[in-house]
């Protein structure tokens, strides 16, 4: 190991679904310091027989170990796993629902111009008859008000009807109306 010759004294077989396959290898804590150049473990995993006894297991880690190293839970460790974990999709949906946003007024712009561009013939009507610019502009805010407002609804009947089977595809549970939660 890292140059040094190494006796092998024993051999075990963790079994199948094991954290501790046979891709593992064992070796006093003081040999490991001194082959690798470290000034202690980095990181110790300890197997507790029974949950009752990993408060139990902790306070003897703490007193055999002294303050120089932090003993905690595996439950507290994967909680921040996971805490990091919903930080980076919130981060993630914030980004994804900003850029949803921009690119949806970015098209609505193009739509409305595009709309106005087509629409030449009847606003010279309109203007012939009298319609000032402020109300030809009213009528085309208030045509594209509901528009947006029939899409909305449109989007909100389609979650509604699909939103419980896309959360459970991704989740991969039931398709049943409470994976909605």
């Amino acid at each position: 190991l890292n140059g040094t010759a190494v006796t092998v004294v024993g051999v075990f077989d963790a079994g199948s679904g094991n954290r501790f396959s046979g891709g593992s290898i064992f070796i006093p804590n003081a040999t490991a310091e001194r082959i690798f150049d470290l000034a202690g473990p980095a990181m110790v995993y300890v197997h507790v027989d029974a949950p009752g006894n990993v408060d139990t297991v902790i306070a003897a880690l703490n007193a055999t170990l002294g303050s120089g190293y932090d003993v905690v839970p595996a439950s507290q460790t994967q909680g921040e796993v996971i805490q990091n974990a919903v930080g980076s999709i919130q981060s993630s949906s914030e980004f994804g629902a900003l850029s949803s946003l921009i690119t949806g007024m970015a098209v609505l712009a193009f739509a409305m111009a595009w709309a106005a561009r087509e629409r030449m013939p009847e606003i010279g009507v309109m203007k012939a008859i009298g319609f000032g610019n402020g109300k030809v502009i009213a009528q085309f805010l208030l045509e594209a008000i509901v528009l947006v407002a029939i899409g909305f609804l449109v989007a909100l009947l389609v979650m509604q009807a699909m939103g419980p089977s896309i959360a459970a595809l991704f989740a991969g549970g039931s398709t049943a109306p409470a994976a909605a939660g």
